[in-house]
């Protein structure tokens, strides 16, 4: 904050929950600025630009069968996975990319948020 005030003195920044990859509120001038994941294409009226690029990593405990040997997209599918989908989408591009391959999940827990699962205190087996 110290440095937007001494940059940008006399701007308020307030920021809005972003409910669905639309963006109307930027093009009807609700909003000035949107940050998040974008679709692939935008309109024209639209200007965007990466501000960087993200990568999907996999966590496992010291001791955990799939940290032993070759993790291939097979041996991956056959754990126990929890996924976070903030859309409530089935699918994402991990899925894309494993069904790509020929192999699909074993077993899987869908919460809309890693904070559900703790709020909720679902049980998490270990394998």
């Amino acid at each position: 904050m110290a440095r937007t005030s001494l940059e940008a003195p006399g701007v308020r920044l307030r920021f809005v929950q972003k409910l669905d990859k639309d963006s109307a509120p930027l093009r009807e001038g609700t909003v000035d600025l949107e940050t998040g994941v974008i679709a692939n294409t935008m309109g024209p009226e639209l200007r965007t630009q990466a501000l960087f690029r993200d990568r999907f990593i996999g966590v496992v405990r010291m001791g955990h069968s799939l940290s032993d040997g070759e993790l291939s997209p097979t041996r991956y599918a056959t754990g126990r996975h929890i996924g976070i989908s903030r859309q409530g989408l089935e699918m994402g591009p991990i899925d894309e990319a494993m069904s790509a391959l020929g192999s699909v999940w074993k077993e899987r827990l869908l919460p809309p948020s890693v904070d559900f699962r703790l709020r909720w205190r679902w049980p998490v087996r270990q394998i």
